[in-house]
């Protein structure tokens, strides 16, 4: 099945009446993220039109990986996003278990690509970019308890430990699993408190 929206191309082996859902929601993170960053209305970001794929099983999404995109290791991930440096993006990604679930992960990756796209194609401290997908993830999929989830585990290692981690803010690498939601809500507090210099900071 091929689905068309003004800024996506969604490829799925799913049932055509169940992707309508999803592709509203890429519709809603796209708008929304378009207005926090002040990017007028109708303005394409992409190379085109953003390539998602969406399987229905695993074993279809890591077949693709593997062999179309010479990836022979997803990380145990639902869903991945492939940024290039010459500005191309691509979101892949399978159903699983949860449709709700299912809608956040395909949100949340996606939202990798758009924050790529939006100034350069340099990297950003992963915070900055977990946080973002996770807070917009949240805003999209307010049916989702996924965030507030990982924000209750990463409470009780925050105050063990006094901090958010020795490598939180640094540049390179990978946020452990518990510093999403705290990234998440870290986020969430500049973005309501100024989204203004939120959006400077990026």
């Amino acid at each position: 099945v091929r689905q068309e929206t003004e800024f996506f191309l969604v490829y799925t082996d799913m049932p055509a009446g169940q992707i309508g859902a999803y592709t509203a929601n890429l519709d809603s993170m796209y708008h929304q993220l378009c207005t926090l960053f002040n990017i007028p209305k109708g303005t394409n970001i992409w190379v085109g039109k953003c390539p998602v794929y969406c399987f229905v099983n695993k074993e279809h999404f890591m077949q693709f990986e593997a062999k179309l995109l010479n990836n022979t290791d997803t990380l145990g991930a639902q869903g991945l996003s492939h940024n290039a440096y010459d500005g191309k993006v691509m979101t892949t990604c399978y159903r699983g278990a949860s449709p709700v679930f299912f809608a956040v992960v395909l949100v949340h990756e996606t939202a990798h690509g758009f924050l790529h796209r939006i100034r350069s194609s340099g990297r950003i401290p992963p915070w900055m970019n977990e946080g973002l997908s996770e807070w917009i993830a949240q805003v999209v999929v307010p049916q989702s308890d996924h965030v507030q989830g990982r924000f209750s585990e990463a409470m009780p290692i925050l105050r063990s430990q006094g901090s958010l981690g020795g490598d939180f803010l640094d540049d390179s690498g990978r946020i452990e699993s518990w510093q999403y939601g705290a990234a998440a809500v870290l986020t969430q507090f500049l973005i309501s408190t100024d989204a203004n210099a939120y959006r400077a900071m990026i």
